[in-house]
């Protein structure tokens, strides 16, 4: 089978073999020979090659001289007094690039991500590699309808119109996870930040069967956006309205979730109606304003009013712009859906010991004593103040996504207390870990993989779903 979007993929994959080919042929025949012997002066460009960026002195010396159109990627500090500069430009993307989401139908369906890295030969060598698509996988046969299914289909339907719909959109949600997904698997894709190894590994390990989730103790619904909602859409105006709607109430949100936490917590699809518009009308009564309505009853007057920002608004001590969020840099990109992962994550891992030990929670002593436990997983340890400090800027500040395991011993203890006392909690939680030196202190990295595969099997048999993991954050 061929599908469209494996379509797109291998022409495309052809129009860059065919570059690299015309590239190849006129390097030797052009300029190998001028490289050789390179000419006294420079050489007009050719205007029919692109082109490279380079951040060698020597070579971009050399390619100016046989005529190829060459940038220099260097800091002003380093640029040579006898160098002349033609003209200073900043980097920019070409405008006949297509930089939106390839989507079909509306449902955003994106390509997997084939590098993560610098730009480098390894780039290039892995931008080579051949796209498969789903051209190895084999059809599943469809079963010819049954008597009783030929017969229903040709009785008159009163709700045919509601069924087609629902047909419909389920289709939809089907397409928008591709061809090499599940429905436990997150979207690889640049704008996402790279989860834990620990926590990654643990959900990948983990069991997925419906009959061990223990339903109705915990409210399966999420804390806050769930950040894949901000990377899997089809246009660019899309992105900017999601965006710019959650960073104009993240902050009322946030204190009114720690302060006065709703009885019930948002879905998936209502988090989406809530990003895409917010209508400041009061719900009617019709049935078509049901979600509205529920969306209403959950988040409340005073988040609807608020989002409904100027052009301009301030997250994390930036002022940020409507239009930057139409391509929002990587870094920024990162930072917002890095804030919202560990957002979840300490908010479900609160939900989840407020229903698992219930006793530590009963006094006013005892719960603060054990928020105070909760909050020392993560740097600031000061509750709600701790999302209103500005973003990481050192590593000890990462918390248990510290690279360094001096750092991050700290905060992994605090998580291996607070799982000590759950029920099945392994023996070995109850006792701090320590760095032993030796075998790249295999102890301490074996307790936390126990201790993580523990926490993601727990949360799963309570919510029913993937629970939020802790991602890397990448420092600017």
């Amino acid at each position: 089978p061929l599908v469209f979007q494996d379509l797109v993929a291998f022409v495309a994959q052809l129009q860059c073999m065919l570059l690299d080919i015309h590239a190849l042929l006129d390097y030797v025949e052009i300029l190998y020979p001028l490289l050789a012997s390179p000419p006294s002066k420079p050489m007009h460009a050719n205007p029919t090659w692109m082109g490279c960026f380079t951040r060698n002195t020597e070579v971009c010396e050399a390619l100016y001289f046989v005529g190829v159109p060459v940038w220099l990627v260097c800091d002003e500090e380093f640029i040579s007094t006898t160098m002349n500069i033609v003209h200073p430009v900043q980097l920019t993307f070409p405008d006949n690039i297509v930089r939106v989401m390839y989507s079909e139908r509306g449902v955003s369906k994106p390509f997997p991500s084939i590098f993560w890295g610098p730009g480098s030969l390894l780039c290039h060598y892995h931008t080579c590699q051949h796209y498969e698509g789903t051209l190895a996988e084999r059809p599943e046969p469809v079963a010819p309808p049954s008597a009783a299914q030929s017969s229903l289909s040709q009785q008159p339907s009163r709700g045919g119109k509601q069924a087609t719909q629902k047909q419909n959109r389920a289709a939809r949600v089907k397409a928008s996870a591709g061809p090499s997904r599940t429905k436990w698997e997150e979207p690889v894709l640049p704008d996402i930040p790279k989860p834990h190894t620990l926590f990654d590994s643990a959900w990948r390990k983990a069991e997925k069967s419906m009959q061990r989730v223990k339903t109705g103790q915990v409210d399966p619904g999420y804390h806050f956006p769930k950040p894949t909602l901000f990377v899997n859409v089809s246009t660019p105006e899309r992105k900017k309205t999601y965006l710019f709607n959650w960073l104009s109430a993240c902050p009322l949100w946030i204190s009114q979730v720690s302060v006065r936490s709703p009885s019930k917590f948002p879905s998936p699809q209502m988090w989406r109606d809530f990003l895409n518009t917010i209508d400041t009308d009061q719900p009617s009564s019709t049935r078509s304003a049901s979600m509205k309505s529920a969306v209403w009853d959950i988040f409340g007057e005073n988040i609807i009013h608020v989002a409904q920002a100027p052009e301009e608004i301030e997250w994390q001590g930036m002022q940020v712009s409507s239009v930057l969020l139409f391509y929002p840099p990587l870094w920024l990109i990162h930072s917002i859906l890095w804030e919202l992962y560990e957002l979840n994550f300490c908010y479900e891992l609160y939900a989840l010991d407020e229903v698992i030990v219930p006793h530590l929670w009963t006094t006013d002593e005892a719960r603060v004593a054990r928020q105070g436990l909760l909050y020392s997983i993560f740097p600031g340890r000061y509750g709600l103040l701790m999302w209103s400090e500005p973003l990481p800027q050192e590593p000890r500040e990462l918390g248990l996504c510290a690279s360094s395991m001096e750092i991050a011993l700290l905060y992994w203890n605090s998580f291996f207390e607070l799982l000590s006392v759950w029920p099945e909690a392994l023996p070995g939680l109850q006792h701090p870990a320590e760095l032993d030196g030796s075998s790249g202190n295999s102890a301490f990295f074996e307790q936390a993989m126990s201790a993580s595969l523990f926490y993601i099997q727990t949360a799963f048999d309570f919510l029913g779903r993937q629970p939020s993991l802790p991602h890397l954050f990448q420092f600017v």
